[in-house]
């Protein structure tokens, strides 16, 4: 196995390791919550439509559930709901990035304009408080870096690396902000978001492919893992410049991009990317006389095998650039050879929006009747039902303080390995009493738990005198009637290791 090295003055962290627990919804903070499965399903119908109000899925459930509340600048509050989901994501970010020797760092988000002039990704002619999507802080000469390419190349060309520290995969976890004319779909296109962006170096420009291959590799085990199916798409390298660029895209109507798909070779395209190609073609023969008709043929041809191209739309979760010396040349960031001379690093950076990647999940994944979630990132892995105040089923059963709290304490120790491969479920105990059974049962089908277990009806009607509780798996509403013991059972056979 390949060693990789420690950057030097860095101490690799370790993940906290995250076990079982209980949590008491009638403690839960939700913010405003009002779910219509009429407004969802109006809303898969009009996807396309640019207003004021929600217009994606994954927005109508995140705002009607108490996942996230939004404010007039286009942003957003996360909630409790929605910031259990992403921790795990976010956990398991972590895990695949260390998994292939990524080193966490954390860059400042205030940035020297000075460094955008010095990479040119900013022109002396450029007006400087009118970089396109750029948030600059005015009179004090600097910006809020969308992406940090130039700060932590700067980093690297003060440290002395020598070819026994590459490869070098340093990555960060930050919010970042950028200028967006028009946001739209909730956490999907917003002007704050929560980025991972890795950059890595390397000694030559082979190397760096390899690197480039290895990253994406592990971005398709991420997406394949969040049960996501994402393809990986050929792009254009745009401002931030390179060798070589690709997206990874989920399909999807709710996506701004659109995708060209050729059934012949698999292989996929940005219109973008596609049209930039064929202009930079069309400028190196010598008859440029084309009309746009033949432009426009081009563009729905494979660049591979000739093949008629197919439209899709997708939304973007990844994308990754090779970068060869874009960066390490006007900063000289170098390494030390063997030979004791110095050699420029080929570079690379990768980044995931992961609110969009967390909200991708819900507009991909969920149904007109509420979210679902990927098994790895819900919020929640059971939801415990009490009976109503006052039932029947509470005479037998016993109140919230009773077994069903030593019930739910058992159910936490259960199962699964989490994503930090420590075992134990996240339990919700409803002990909102005072509603019925039948209004929180709802409730937990639109947040999506995958799995409820209700001590309703079921605790009466069990025979010999044996109480059951329904399960329901909440994915396709199956349903099962189970003892106290053969529950437990189940989710361990459920939440396996």
């Amino acid at each position: 196995m390949k060693k990789y090295h420690d950057f030097p003055g860095i101490k690799t962290q370790i993940l906290k390791r995250h076990k079982g627990s209980v949590t008491n919804m009638s403690k839960m903070f939700f913010g405003p919550t009002t779910f219509s499965q009429d407004k969802v399903k109006t809303t898969q119908e009009k996807t396309n439509q640019v207003s004021t109000e929600p217009h994606s899925v994954s927005q109508v459930l995140l705002q009607s559930s108490g996942g996230i509340s939004p404010l007039p600048s286009s942003s957003f509050t996360l909630l409790p709901l929605i910031k259990r989901s992403l921790e795990k994501l976010e956990q398991l970010i972590h895990r695949e990035m260390r998994a292939i020797g990524g080193q966490e760092i954390t860059m400042p988000s205030l940035v020297p304009l000075s460094f955008w002039k010095k990479s040119g990704r900013m022109s002396d002619r450029e007006n400087e408080r009118e970089i396109e999507g750029v948030y600059v802080v005015e009179k004090q000469d600097l910006l809020l870096a969308p992406t940090h390419e130039e700060v932590v190349t700067q980093l690297v060309s003060q440290s002395n690396l020598s070819s026994k520290h590459l490869p070098l995969y340093l990555y960060q976890m930050t919010n970042k902000f950028r200028k967006e004319k028009r946001p739209k779909g909730g956490l999907l296109r917003t002007r704050e978001f929560l980025m991972k962006d890795m950059y890595t170096f390397d000694t030559d420009d082979e190397a760096a492919k390899k690197t480039y291959m290895n990253v994406c590799n592990a971005y398709e085990k991420l997406f394949e893992k969040l049960e996501l199916p994402a393809i990986k798409v050929l792009a254009d390298t745009g401002s931030i410049g390179g060798l070589l660029s690709h997206e990874f895209h989920v399909i999807s109507d709710v996506g701004e991009d659109v995708i060209l798909h050729c059934n012949s070779c698999d292989m996929n395209v940005n219109t973008e990317s596609l049209k930039q190609n064929i202009e930079s073609l069309k400028q190196n023969i010598e008859s440029l006389k084309q009309d746009t008709e033949s432009l426009k043929q081009d563009t729905k041809s494979c660049p591979n095998c000739q093949a008629v191209l197919q439209e899709r739309k997708g939304i973007e979760v990844g994308h990754a650039f090779l970068l060869g010396d874009r960066y390490s040349l006007p900063f000289d960031a170098n390494y030390m050879t063997t030979n004791g001379k110095k050699s420029l690093l080929s570079m690379g950076c990768f980044g995931i929006g992961v609110t969009r990647l967390l909200s991708t999940c819900i507009e991909v994944l969920s149904t007109d009747k509420g979210m679902r979630w990927p098994a790895l990132i819900a919020p929640f892995d059971v939801a415990l039902i009490s009976p109503k105040e006052g039932s029947k089923e509470e005479a037998v059963i016993g109140g919230t303080n009773g077994f069903l709290k030593d019930f739910a304490l058992e159910m936490s120790r259960r199962g699964r390995i989490h994503v930090d491969e420590t075992p134990g479920l996240d339990v919700l105990f409803d002990d909102r009493n005072n509603l019925t059974v039948g209004k929180r049962d709802k409730d937990h089908l639109m947040r999506g738990i995958p799995y409820l277990v209700i001590a309703g009806k079921s605790v009466m009607e069990g025979t010999n005198g044996v109480m059951r509780f329904e399960v329901i798996r909440t994915r396709d509403g199956n349903k099962w009637f189970l003892t106290h013991e053969q529950t437990l059972a189940f989710l361990d056979q459920v939440f396996c290791s």
